[in-house]
C-alpha cells in the first residue's frame, strides 16, 4: 500500500454515516472510524451524519433526508479528495446511488462500506433491474468493504466489484486487569436488543437448570414486548433486565462480568460487536453457529450451542461455570483472538484503503 511523504499535504476525507443517537451496531463503528480519523495527522475529516432527528419511517421523511445528505455532500465535494459513504443495506440501497453519482459527477473517488453480514441476501431478494442499479452504482465503487469474509467471496465473484474485508472492532486494551483473574465463571452478560431472535426466550426457559450462583444480565434496549416485569418473574433473579448502557459504559462494565453469552438465532449475524467487546475484556463467548459468527470464533475462546435448546444452554453455562481449566484456557484464547480486532490495527487499514484510491484516481 502506498504511504504519503513526510512533506505531502493531509488526505481530505469527506465521511457520510450515521452518528449516535440512536445508540446501535452502525453508529458505533461509524463513530469509531471519525474518532480514530480526527486524531489521525495524515488527514482532515468532515462528517456529514445520516441519522435521522426522527424515528418516523415515512416516504416524506426519507425523501428529505435523502436531499439534505445530498445537499451536503454537494456543498463539501470539492473541497475534499475521497468521498467515504457508511450504511446499513436499506441505507446503501436507498442513497448509496445518488452518492455514488454524485461522486462520478464530480470525479472524486468513492469508498462503500456496508453495516452488517447480511447484504448477500438483501442482494438475492431484490429484481433484476435493482440488482442491475447497485452493481452499476454502489458495487462500482473503487472499494466495496465488507464486514465479514463470506460476503468478500460473495460479491468477489461478481465482475468489477473492488471488495475489501474491513471487519467490525474494538478499542484496544493494553493489558487483562488482575481484576480479572476470577476463580469461578458465575456473571454471565448479554449485550443487544432485547429480542425472541438474539435468544432472550432461551435463557429465562433455562433458569431452573442453571448453577444456583449462576446470573445472566441482559442489558438493550427492550423489545418484541418483553418488558421489565417479565424478565423478573420468569428470571428468579438469574436472569435479569438491567437496562440501556452507552459504548462507553459497557467497555466499563464488562469488566464486571466472566462470559459473553450470545445465543442468537439470526441466520444473518455479521461480527457482533457483543462479541468482538467481550473478546478485549478476555470473556469467554457462549454463542451460535449462525451467519459469520464461526468466522471469529473457535473453541479456543468460546463454546458453539449446537441446538437452540434450554438444556443445551444450561449446559455449557454450567460446564463454564463447573470447569476452571476450560474457563482459564478460554479466557486467555478470548484475549488473544482480540489482538485481531484492535483499533489501532483496523484505523491503519482504513486509512491506506482511502489514500490508495486517492493515488489510483490521480
Amino acid at each position: 500500500m502506498s504511504k504519503k511523504t513526510k512533506n505531502s499535504k493531509p488526505l481530505l476525507v469527506l465521511l457520510v454515516g450515521p452518528l449516535p443517537p440512536p445508540i446501535g451496531g452502525g453508529q458505533t463503528v461509524f463513530q469509531y472510524i471519525v474518532e480514530d480519523l480526527e486524531k489521525d495527522r495524515r488527514c482532515n475529516i468532515k462528517v456529514i451524519n445520516t441519522s435521522r432527528k426522527t424515528d418516523d419511517e415515512t416516504f416524506i421523511v426519507n425523501i428529505k433526508e435523502g436531499i439534505r445528505v445530498l445537499l451536503k455532500l454537494i456543498c463539501h465535494i470539492r473541497s475534499v479528495d475521497v468521498i467515504s459513504f457508511h450504511g446499513s443495506n436499506r441505507g446503501v440501497s436507498l442513497f448509496g446511488p445518488f452518492v455514488f453519482l454524485v461522486c462520478r459527477l464530480f470525479r472524486k473517488p468513492s469508498v462503500f462500506r456496508l453495516f452488517g453480514g447480511a447484504f448477500d441476501s438483501f442482494y438475492e431478494g431484490k429484481n433484476n433491474l435493482t440488482k442491475l442499479m447497485l452493481r452499476r452504482t454502489v458495487l462500482s465503487a473503487d472499494a466495496c468493504l465488507f464486514q465479514t469474509k463470506r460476503l468478500v467471496n460473495y460479491f468477489g465473484n461478481l465482475k468489477s466489484v473492488n471488495t475489501v474485508w474491513f471487519s467490525n472492532y474494538t478499542r484496544n486494551i493494553p493489558s487483562l486487569p488482575t481484576k480479572l483473574e476470577r476463580k469461578v465463571c458465575n456473571r454471565y452478560v448479554f449485550l443487544g436488543r432485547i429480542l425472541k431472535e438474539k435468544g432472550i426466550d432461551l435463557m429465562l426457559d433455562a433458569v431452573p437448570l442453571l448453577s444456583d450462583d449462576v446470573c445472566i444480565d441482559l442489558w438493550g434496549p427492550l423489545c418484541n414486548g418483553y418488558t421489565v416485569d417479565e424478565i423478573s418473574a420468569r428470571g428468579k433473579g438469574k436472569v435479569r433486565y438491567c437496562g440501556t448502557m452507552t459504548k462507553g459504559e459497557v467497555l466499563d462494565k464488562l469488566w464486571e462480568y466472566d462470559s459473553v453469552i450470545f445465543p442468537t438465532s439470526f441466520t444473518t449475524e455479521g461480527y457482533p460487536g457483543a462479541i468482538l467487546d467481550g473478546f478485549s475484556h478476555g470473556l469467554p463467548i457462549i454463542t451460535t453457529r449462525m451467519g459469520s459468527i464461526p468466522e471469529i470464533v473457535d473453541d479456543s475462546c468460546g463454546i458453539f450451542i449446537e441446538s437452540f435448546d434450554k438444556n443445551e444452554l444450561a449446559k455449557a453455562v454450567n460446564l463454564l461455570h463447573d470447569n476452571r481449566e476450560l474457563f482459564d484456557k478460554l479466557r486467555n484464547g478470548s484475549f488473544e483472538r482480540a489482538q485481531d480486532f484492535l483499533d489501532v490495527h483496523w484505523s491503519e487499514i482504513f486509512f491506506q484503503i482511502l489514500q490508495d484510491v486517492v493515488d489510483k484516481n490521480d
